[in-house]
């Protein structure tokens, strides 16, 4: 039996062994994300009740994902493999489902087609193995729909339809809220669709589904009296653009171009069959999921941001089996041409040029600590310092005992972490010969430069940042290259800013010199289109300024602004004084600031002028000695892992 299936859905079986072989490969490498550490760090409680008051309640999901990693837990501990493994089988689930869904509404070829999407897009491929919400979503999505269209479109009516109907519109709703919803849109366009035949079964599932979900309402009332996650909510989601759809559909199908390579497809299929077909089963798939995909969107604008990627892939079911309904041929050979070119392309751009293993499989959270205790091995317990900027009490708790070592560093807790005046004074006073910085800044890393100048090494993926800078004179000969700067500008190359001229100013070859007076509140400035210095999100606009001082309790400034200038309207000002860094014994100083193009970035760019500019707030003397403008194209691996 199992052989004959196996000879009828050949393909489907090697896509899936390959499926499977791909993501169990880094089984035992797979290291946990912020997001998972996250539900661990709610699992330390005694008894299913506080879990759900304590554990449950305060985040933004139901209850289902972090009762099961609470379990696990209980029983396994913290092993990571044993905590990601459901959600990979998972992952599995949701393939097969996929394929026989497609295969009895649509044809053994848009089965194959759907299935090869969910196994090698990048999207489906990264989700995976992380123990959230995300993937077991995906699963619950489309077994849903499996058993919807059982029941209204292939008038299968058999009682367990019904039930494994009803049991993934729950698991969906306790799984997360906007999975709850694509369960709710599915089920009430059930009621469309209703008739004598499967009215009383219908309705029988649906009650059982809204009792079994009763008790779980009062954490979804206290949630949703919370809000969403957006910046007026003290969050960091912006609100999403009408066209965010775009961009989800270019993740959904395998990021940048490929989805090129689908629309090309597509039309080649439609001049191969020379017809179009489009019936009711893609109309309602293409229906469910704009109903979806709007909800989410004008929630998201007129009351609080909730749009991301990752939980649209739950009604992104539905588009991926319907653009694989139409890349359908009767002519086998060019479908198996067709489905060639996507498998290879879609693995070729996960596993190759996106290079999921290296990239994403091995996260900083937990390559902080193993790192730092190989160097501790190689120069010394006490000659390497770490400050891990993206770190707490549980990844100490479970890394230190993972890797059998203690050591002091500093974390996300710790006030250098937060404040760059206590940052700097910190790293002055240091008397390490090595530095480690972890998930760090720009501007961490400028004020880091100064007192260790060599970095020799540096790590830096998707997943991981992490840096070691020594202020040893023998190590000159390792420098590595850091983050990578994209423009640089100051008074002796000029480019594009436009600096006002200085009449008090004395110039040399390589250095200058401006004496500021006390009458002088804004001495300096330079001013930039922003497009002319920035290419993309994520970027970092790093000002540099020297000073030469005349008292200790200077309250100089160095600022940058970005404003509209046609409109009068500012978008942003950074200013970090005098008092973030730590003056030298004759009286110099650096000082920096920085500036980050965020997620309004592509709104702004081509309207916005950035000011660099020194702010003599409380109108003392000094000399301005250096000025420098950088643009810095920060972690990009992890920014642009998407594009």
């Amino acid at each position: 039996m199992v052989i004959k299936f196996i000879k009828e859905h050949i393909v489907f079986a090697f896509v899936l062994l390959a499926c499977i072989i791909l993501r169990l490969m880094p089984l035992f490498n797979y290291q946990f994300t912020l997001d998972e550490l996250s539900g661990i760090d709610r699992t330390h409680f005694n008894s299913f009740g506080e879990l759900i008051e304590k554990g449950v309640k305060i985040d933004a999901h139901p209850a289902l994902v972090q009762v099961l990693i609470y379990y696990i837990s209980q029983f396994f501990g913290y092993t990571n493999w044993i905590i990601k493994l459901p959600f990979l089988l998972c992952s599995f689930g949701a393939v097969i489902y996929t394929y026989f869904f497609c295969l009895k509404n649509f044809s053994k070829q848009v089965a194959n087609v759907a299935a090869v999407i969910f196994s090698f897009s990048l999207v489906f491929v990264f989700y995976a193995p992380i123990a959230r919400m995300y993937i077991s979503g995906v699963f619950f999505s489309i077994a849903l729909l499996y058993y919807f269209f059982e029941i209204f479109f292939l008038h299968n009516y058999k009682k367990s339809n019904y039930f494994f109907l009803g049991m993934f519109a729950l698991l969906s709703a306790l799984n997360q809220h906007i999975n709850g919803l694509f369960a709710f849109t599915v089920y009430a366009s059930g009621l469309l669709f209703l008739n004598k035949t499967n009215f009383k079964a219908y309705a029988i599932t649906l009650s059982c589904v809204i009792l079994a979900y009763l008790p779980h309402l009062p954490v979804t009332f206290y949630q949703l009296s919370i809000g969403g996650i957006g910046y007026e909510q003290g969050g960091w989601l912006a609100k999403p653009e009408i066209t965010s759809v775009l961009d989800f559909l270019t993740i959904l199908f395998g990021t940048g171009k490929t989805y090129l390579i689908f629309l090309v497809l597509i039309v080649a299929c439609f001049v191969l069959n020379k017809k179009i077909n489009f019936n009711k089963k893609q109309a309602y798939l293409l229906i469910i999921f704009l109903v979806n995909y709007f909800v989410v969107y004008l929630y998201s604008v007129f009351n609080a941001p909730i749009f991301q990627n990752s939980v649209m892939l739950f009604s992104g079911v539905a588009m991926v089996v319907l653009i694989s309904s139409l890349l359908d041929l009767k002519n086998k050979m060019a479908f198996n041409a067709v489905l060639a070119i996507i498998a290879g392309t879609l693995i070729f751009k996960s596993y190759y040029k996106k290079d999921y293993y290296h990239q994403c499989v091995r996260t900083v959270f937990e390559y902080q600590f193993e790192r730092t205790v190989e160097l501790k091995k190689n120069y010394g317990d006490e000659n390497v310092y770490p400050i891990f900027v993206d770190c707490d009490e549980v990844m100490k708790g479970i890394y230190f005992k993972k890797y059998n070592s203690k050591f002091d560093c500093k974390s996300s807790a710790d006030s250098i972490t937060i404040s760059l005046k206590y940052f700097s004074e910190f790293v002055a006073s240091l008397k390490a010969d090595y530095l480690v910085l972890a998930s760090s800044y720009p501007l961490q890393q400028a004020v880091a430069m100064e007192y260790y100048p060599y970095l020799i090494e540096n790590t830096q993926t998707q997943g991981i940042n992490y840096k070691l800078y020594s202020n040893k004179k023998e190590d000159a000969a390792k420098v590595v290259e850091g983050e990578s700067i994209i423009y640089t500008a100051n008074l002796f190359d000029k480019k594009d800013l436009q600096f006002k001229e200085r009449s008090a100013m004395v110039m040399g070859k390589t250095s200058f010199s401006l004496p500021v007076d006390s009458a002088n509140e804004y001495p300096f400035d330079a001013i930039v289109a922003l497009n002319k210095i920035t290419s993309k999100e994520g970027q970092v606009i790093l000002f540099k300024a020297g000073l030469k001082l005349n008292s200790t309790k200077n309250k100089v400034s160095a600022c940058i602004s970005m404003n509209d200038t046609i409109q009068s309207k500012m978008y942003s000002f950074n200013a970090n004084p005098v008092g973030d860094f730590v003056i030298k014994k004759d009286s110099t100083i650096t000082i920096f600031t920085s500036s980050y193009c965020g997620t309004d970035y592509k709104k702004i760019k081509d309207k916005a002028k950035c000011t660099a500019f020194i702010w003599n707030s409380a109108k003392e003397t000094f000399s301005l000695t250096g000025f420098e403008l950088n643009t810095i194209d920060y972690w990009p691996q992890k920014w642009n892992f998407w594009e």
